[in-house]
Order: structure tokens, then C-alpha cells, then sequence
């Protein structure tokens, strides 16, 4: 699984590839998706809107019966609210955190980073690190 944040001009946006995964037993294939943190909803900010020097949790996303397949992405402001789920948009009810991006000092882009499995690497300087009690319990496929 990858996870690419750009972050030139303003673009606000992360790609997710894979080859296959699961959430809770319901598999996908070729997965190719887009976060854009500039909205919420499906494949956005799971509620309000993007701020400055924040850790975002992404999360995939499934119906119940797997029928679709999107993403989220959960303010990560600290280690409580980091392992709290995000909201799901309607038809969504099956979570599973993957990994995490980081919003500029000005909230005007994402910091480019590219995330390779548990492995996260940051082209900029971030504040901070990702909250770790999320890293330490869910990077491993939770």
C-alpha cells in the first residue's frame, strides 16, 4: 500500500494505490484512490475543514457488503483523538486506518510525503510526529 501527498501549489490531495486489500474480510483489488482534504465526505476530510499543522489518520472505507470502496481522512490533533474512528459518509461502515499526511503550516496544501507500507517519509519539516499510540497499534494492518 502507498500513500503520496504532492503538495505543490495548493493542491490539497493524496493518492492511495495497492495492489489488494482487506477490511474485515472483504478484499479489493487494483486500488487506486484519491483524498482531497480541500472537501469532506467520500475520498475527503470525514467532517470540517483542513487546518494548519495537522495530522491527518487516513482511513479506508467499505459498505457493509464491500459493494464500494473509498477513504477518509481523521484530524489526528493527539493520541485521543488519533485512534477515535473517523465519521463515515452515508453508505460507509466498515473502517481501517492505513496511514497518515500532514497538512501545511498554512492549511493551503498537504506536505509532501509518501508513505510505503509502515514506513512514512516527509520532504518538509513537519511540527510534530504522527500521534505514535496510533503508529504503535494500527500500523501493523489494525
Amino acid at each position: 500500500m502507498k500513500i503520496r501527498a504532492v503538495g505543490t501549489g495548493t493542491d490539497k490531495t493524496a493518492t492511495i494505490t495497492a495492489d489488494y486489500v482487506s477490511l474485515e474480510g472483504i478484499g479489493f483489488s487494483s486500488v487506486s484512490l484519491t483524498l482531497n482534504l480541500g472537501t469532506t465526505g467520500e475520498n475527503a476530510l470525514d467532517t470540517g475543514a483542513i487546518g494548519n499543522s495537522t495530522w491527518y489518520a487516513v482511513w479506508l472505507i467499505t459498505s457493509q457488503r464491500g459493494e464500494k470502496l473509498g477513504c477518509v481522512a481523521h484530524a489526528a490533533t493527539d493520541a485521543a483523538t488519533a485512534v477515535t474512528k473517523p465519521t463515515l459518509p452515508s453508505g460507509y461502515a466498515i473502517s481501517r486506518f492505513i496511514g497518515f499526511v500532514f497538512s501545511h503550516t498554512d492549511a493551503s496544501r498537504l506536505v509532501p510525503s509518501t508513505q510505503l507500507q509502515d514506513w512514512l517519509w516527509v520532504y518538509a519539516a513537519p511540527a510534530s510526529h504522527p500521534p505514535t499510540s496510533l503508529m504503535t497499534n494500527n500500523m501493523t494492518g489494525g
